[in-house]
């Protein structure tokens, strides 16, 4: 079993990584990052919880981490109406 682990986790990143984005490619070469570490990072940080957004699973645009907590909205404007409230009051909070 042991040394299946590395075969299975080979495949498992290969097959989710597969399919990088286009626009994450052309920033990847931009920034000279590699696209599938730029895409695993946006997914990391701002994928909703499976089946929370329609289903999506996929980087999510809007997206807060205030004071250790993950937020997800529908829209640009709840987001941002959201984060206004975190950082007037002083808080810390990460956007996208």
């Amino acid at each position: 079993m042991i040394r299946l682990f590395p075969l299975m986790f080979i495949f498992f990143f290969s097959q989710s990584f597969a399919e990088v984005p286009a626009h994450y490619q052309q920033v990847s070469v931009k920034q000279q990052v590699p696209a599938t570490i730029l895409y695993a990072i946006a997914l990391q940080e701002s994928r909703p919880p499976i089946g929370l957004i329609d289903g999506i699973d996929k980087p999510w645009p809007w997206t807060l981490n205030c004071e250790g907590n993950g937020y997800f909205f529908a829209s640009r404007q709840a987001a941002f109406n959201v984060a206004s409230h975190f950082i007037t009051s002083g808080e810390s909070c990460d956007i996208g």
